[in-house]
């Protein structure tokens, strides 16, 4: 099962939303995410949150409409977008798909690609897009398709994450260990059509980018 999970952070293209709107079983707005989706005529599921974001006329709407609001206390250790997260693959998602979970605000355009790796280590696959950029995370060996010439970064989250080898991209890189203060992964490029990239030690964050 698929969810797609609906932040507050910067709204996504119309084509990006709709991609995977399609394929969705489940969609969950955290909190003020509810706002842009209404406005864009999309009714989720579940809205979570503290609710101190998301407009209460809007909220009350989409309430009546069927949607479930799960109340969070305002005071708490969790991010609304973690606990959009958590709902989703409580309920037995597969495939999280998270949008408009970037923005200005770049304290929590960080704690969502975290996220990630708390969607990986529940055994499902995350994703994380925004007009941009795609990201993963991944702690083992990864297969990617794009177009050649698109940019392609690995950024460590863990310690300990070493690239054991790399394959249909510009510039090798076998056995490296990547270190937070030296962003030695930065802009790779496709010269083919699918990327294999062999991780291994911990987890980091592959980036497809475009500027």
């Amino acid at each position: 099962m698929k969810a797609l999970v609906l932040g507050a952070g910067t709204p996504p293209p119309y084509e990006l939303l709709q991609k995977h709107m399609h394929s969705a079983s489940l969609v969950v707005c955290a909190d003020g995410a509810a706002d842009w989706a209404a406005a864009r005529g999309i009714r989720p599921h579940v809205i979570v949150g503290d609710m101190d974001s998301c407009d209460a006329g809007t909220l009350r709407r989409l309430e009546e409409d069927g949607a479930r609001v799960v109340r969070l206390q305002r005071h708490k250790d969790e991010t609304d977008a973690q606990e959009a997260v958590d709902y989703a693959l409580g309920a037995g998602a597969q495939e999280v798909v998270m949008l408009a979970m970037s923005g200005s605000r770049l304290d929590h355009t960080l704690a969502n690609i975290h996220l990630l790796v708390r969607i990986g280590k529940r055994g499902a696959k995350g994703l994380l897009c925004d007009a941009h950029n795609e990201v993963r995370a991944a702690c083992s060996p990864l297969e990617i398709s794009a177009p050649k010439g698109t940019l392609l970064s690995i950024l460590p989250l863990t310690d300990g994450v070493r690239v054991h080898s790399l394959k249909g991209l510009m510039y090798p890189l076998n056995g490296e260990l990547l270190r937070p203060e030296f962003p030695r992964a930065i802009s790779n490029v496709f010269v083919e059509e699918t990327a294999r990239i062999n991780l291994e030690g911990g987890w980091a964050a592959v980036f497809l980018s475009r500027d």
